[in-house]
């Protein structure tokens, strides 16, 4: 590969337990050419053959397949960098697309590029981009149709020129566990190589600042930052998401006057995140804006 590819052998891995591949040219098992399969885990043949094992989901059945004879499938299926967006318009800029997980599921998400995406691209200005992902409240949405007000907002168009935005459509109500597909998703999206992965931010507003909490305690190393937004959380979790979040840099922002997500079960998880050596963690707190309003 380096000989022919000019590709370093030491940045070539073996596929990841869970990633997709599409079975071709097995001679000895030709009825399984053409399933699609998820690895379950390799080995060196004889030092230097390498081996998969893979999980059909079609047949229920493992089968050991040479590395050869697999080609890897992306999660982001119909993902597409062209025709991007080159000015914000209400629920006219972003993408709808879909993305299938290790398990064989599919789910929805938009995506926003950076207004100026392509014409940077085009000519190497900026080889990668920050990326937001957001999670949207028990409503849906996404990020730039959270509110049509907010459109015309400083903040939104500063994000829409530098951010690449993701905004997953969740697949759990307030009062569930969040689903892992949404790793997976970020997961992917970090190995673009228009995504800058050291600047990955995860936010969201409600329902959505439950799921940044519980998202972000699951994959802590994923995230430069997260921001929960009028949020909540599960109060069996707060010693979990406490712990594995105090390297992580945190803004919250919270209203006194929320009722549909109380600041003092809040300022309970907050406590606890100070008390565990939180390296950065910055609360702003209004006192007039609702549950709601605090988005703005």
């Amino acid at each position: 590969l380096e000989r022919r590819e000019g590709v370093p052998t030491q940045y070539v891995f073996p596929l990841s337990p869970g990633a997709r591949v599409e079975i071709h040219s097995v001679t000895s098992k030709a009825e399984i050419n053409g399933l699609i399969a998820h690895v379950v885990s390799h080995e060196f043949v004889e030092g230097r053959t390498l081996k998969y094992t893979v999980f059909l989901p079609d047949l229920q059945k493992h089968v050991k397949v040479p590395a050869t004879k697999l080609v890897p499938l992306s999660g982001l299926v119909d993902l597409t960098l062209r025709n991007t967006a080159t000015q914000l318009s209400w629920k006219q800029t972003e993408k709808q697309c879909r993305f299938v997980s290790a398990n064989g599921e599919t789910f929805q998400y938009f995506i926003q590029f950076p207004l100026n995406f392509e014409f940077e691209r085009k000519n190497h200005l900026r080889p990668k981009w920050p990326l937001i992902v957001w999670l949207h409240g028990a409503g849906g949405g996404s990020f730039f149709t959270q509110m049509r007000r907010t459109l015309t907002k400083h903040g939104m168009q500063y994000a829409a020129d530098r951010f690449v935005v993701v905004s997953p459509q969740c697949t759990w109500k307030w009062n569930q566990p969040t689903h892992p597909w949404v790793l997976e998703l970020v997961d992917c999206l970090r190995k673009a190589s228009w995504v800058d992965h050291t600047r990955v931010y995860l936010s969201g507003v409600s329902m959505g600042g439950m799921g940044t909490w519980e998202i972000a305690h699951h994959g802590p190393d994923l995230f430069a930052a997260i921001a929960p937004v009028a949020a909540h959380h599960k109060a069996e979790l707060r010693m979990s998401i406490a712990k594995k979040l105090r390297n992580v840099p945190i803004l919250v922002m919270h209203s006194k006057i929320d009722t549909t997500c109380p600041l003092s079960p809040e300022r309970a998880l907050w406590m606890q995140l100070l008390t565990e050596g939180v390296q950065s963690l910055q609360v702003d707190v209004s006192s007039r804006l609702d549950h709601s309003e605090v988005f703005e």
